[in-house]
C-alpha cells in the first residue's frame, strides 16, 4: 500500500490505519510517522485529561458528601472512578502529572462546587483536607454511606 493512501486512511479508518502502521513498523518499512506521532502524542494528552477528570470526579464527591446538606449516595460509581484513577496512575508520567495538577484541579472543582452546590466558595478550604492516597482509599466511602 503506497505511503498517500496510508496518510488518507486515518480519516476514513483509524482502526485500519494502526494496524497498517503497527505491521510497517515491525517490518522496519516506511511508515506514517508524522501521523503516529501526533496520534500518541494525542494519546498522552488523552490520558492527562482523563486522569484531571477522573481526580475532580473524585474531590467534587468528597465535596459534595461533606458540605451538601442532600446527600446522594454515589459510592458505586465514584469508586469505579478511583478504580479507573488507581489503574492510569500505574504510569509513572500519568501520576506525576497528577500530582504536579493536584492543586488546580482542587482549585477549579471548589469553584464549580460552589456554583453547583450553592456554598460560597470561602467555606471550602484553601487547600484540599485530604490527601491524594486519602482520596483513593474505598472504605472512607463506606463509612460516609452509612
Amino acid at each position: 500500500m503506497k505511503l498517500s493512501t496510508i496518510y488518507r486512511l486515518r480519516i476514513k479508518d483509524e482502526n485500519r490505519w494502526l494496524t497498517i502502521n503497527s505491521k510497517l513498523i515491525k517490518e522496519n518499512k516506511k511508515f506514517d510517522v508524522n501521523g503516529v506521532s501526533k496520534y500518541l502524542y494525542d494519546i498522552s494528552i488523552k490520558n492527562e485529561i482523563e486522569v484531571y477528570s477522573l481526580l475532580a470526579t473524585i474531590i467534587a464527591y468528597r465535596l459534595k458528601n461533606k458540605y451538601q446538606s442532600k446527600k446522594k449516595n454515589c459510592n458505586s460509581s465514584v469508586t469505579q472512578y478511583i478504580i479507573k484513577l488507581k489503574s492510569l496512575i500505574t504510569d509513572k508520567s500519568l501520576y506525576d502529572y497528577m500530582i504536579n495538577n493536584f492543586d488546580n484541579i482542587y482549585n477549579h472543582i471548589i469553584k464549580k462546587a460552589s456554583v453547583g452546590m450553592n456554598v460560597p466558595i470561602e467555606k471550602f478550604p484553601i487547600k484540599c483536607k485530604w490527601s491524594i492516597s486519602e482520596l483513593l482509599i474505598y472504605k472512607d466511602l463506606l463509612k460516609n454511606s452509612k
